[in-house]
């Protein structure tokens, strides 16, 4: 009696693990933290001064900005207190790194900048433009929008807790 009572609980709770798995686990709102979470990595790194290359590569300091950039960034009244003159961490205004966000839409997480600048550009544009680099100006790529293995690491290890936090919630564990 009491295993046949155990079969039955077991296959409970396969069920809402299906569920969950199926359902709750892509929804938008459960991906939505973990979207959130790896979008203020690429912030904070990015404004530290660092990037990375290629997804999952490894992180690296920014080429140093060009004297005569310098000197512009040092006239410039709307710098971003979070930035120095002389630091290369995409940090002029702030309004492009401010506006990364991510958005969780059918099971996939975007992270990108939204909106507009007071300048008129997107930001998104102007991201770009930052990954692109141009050889003729001696202005070398600054690409950003990418995680690092340890930073994908943490990703996976925040999604893991929210996970486990998610089956409680709907009481499977």
């Amino acid at each position: 009696m009491a295993r046949k009572s155990a079969v039955i609980q077991f296959s409970r709770i396969m069920k809402k693990l299906e569920t969950v798995v199926s359902k709750e686990a892509v929804k938008a709102s459960s991906l939505q933290p973990t979207g959130d979470f790896a979008a203020s990595i690429i912030v904070k790194r990015t404004r530290l001064g660092y990037g990375v290359d290629k997804q999952y590569g490894q992180k690296q300091k920014f080429a140093p900005l060009a004297p005569s950039y310098i000197k512009q960034r040092k006239m410039f009244a709307g710098l971003n207190p979070l930035t120095t003159p002389k630091r290369s961490n995409l940090t002029r205004t702030g309004q492009m790194l401010d506006s990364v966000k991510a958005i969780a839409r059918n099971g996939v997480i975007y992270i990108e900048p939204t909106g507009r600048r007071d300048d008129g550009k997107t930001n998104l544009d102007v991201a770009i433009w930052n990954h692109k680099g141009n050889a003729r100006r001696n202005r070398p790529p600054r690409v950003f929008m990418n995680l690092s293995r340890l930073e994908f690491n943490q990703t996976v290890r925040f999604y893991r807790k929210t996970f486990t936090d998610l089956l409680r919630k709907l009481k499977v564990i």
